[in-house]
């Protein structure tokens, strides 16, 4: 489940760097908000373990 954000994040970038359209904009903002950010909240986490426990 995971990936498939991630993977749906790149798409996302890839359809918004190459052309400027108002409706795919607003379509990845709705999604960064919804989906995105928990993803990324999550990676912060999960970084944040890997290095408590290098230390």
């Amino acid at each position: 489940m995971m990936l498939k954000k991630w993977m749906d994040m790149i798409k996302s970038r890839n359809s918004s760097s190459h052309t400027y359209n108002e409706a795919i904009a607003a379509e990845i903002a709705q999604k960064i908000i919804t989906q995105y950010f928990e993803a990324f909240f999550a990676f912060k986490i999960k970084m944040e373990q890997v290095e408590a426990d290098l230390s």
